[in-house]
């Protein structure tokens, strides 16, 4: 993770907290190296925390296991969001609901600050900067408005 930028970071964490089964789960080429990288690494960790499970008597399907717990359906509209691209830009990037983007997202500033946290504990400096400038570029416009019915 040090070696991501902070929206880079923020896109490959969104495969952790996006929860929908979609026809965009394969990464686009347009993204970074670096974040397709990272990706490839997160399934290859999940599939291996699927065979240590399986290994350990559960009833466990490795592979299965990697594309439950990672959707990587919007990486890429949480790249752009991070890099400051408008809301109705990347409505247009999925055929994603608008609501799961913006669950998504917010989700996604939950993470960022546990993760953040967990930096701290373990003295990482560099992933907390890291973490903390990631919740910062997602965290902003319509999404984290407290009412959409203010005057």
């Amino acid at each position: 993770m040090n070696s991501l930028t902070p929206t880079e970071l923020a896109a490959c964490l969104s495969a952790l907290v996006f929860q929908e089964k979609n026809n965009e789960d394969d990464l686009s080429s347009d993204l970074p190296q670096n974040i397709l990288d990272t990706c490839e690494v997160m399934r290859d960790i999940a599939t291996k925390l699927g065979v240590v499970q399986n290994d350990h008597g559960l009833n466990v399907d490795p592979h299965e296991y990697c594309e439950s717990s990672l959707k990587f359906g919007l990486v890429h509209v949480v790249y752009e969001w991070a890099m400051g691209v408008p809301f109705s830009n990347i409505c247009e990037l999925t055929t994603v609901q608008e609501g799961s983007i913006v669950r998504c997202i917010t989700r996604l500033d939950e993470l960022c600050r546990e993760v953040r946290n967990c930096a701290r504990v373990v003295g990482n400096p560099t992933l907390y900067k890291k973490t903390e400038e990631a919740s910062a570029s997602v965290k902003r416009d319509i999404v984290f408005v407290a009412s959409l019915y203010i005057n």
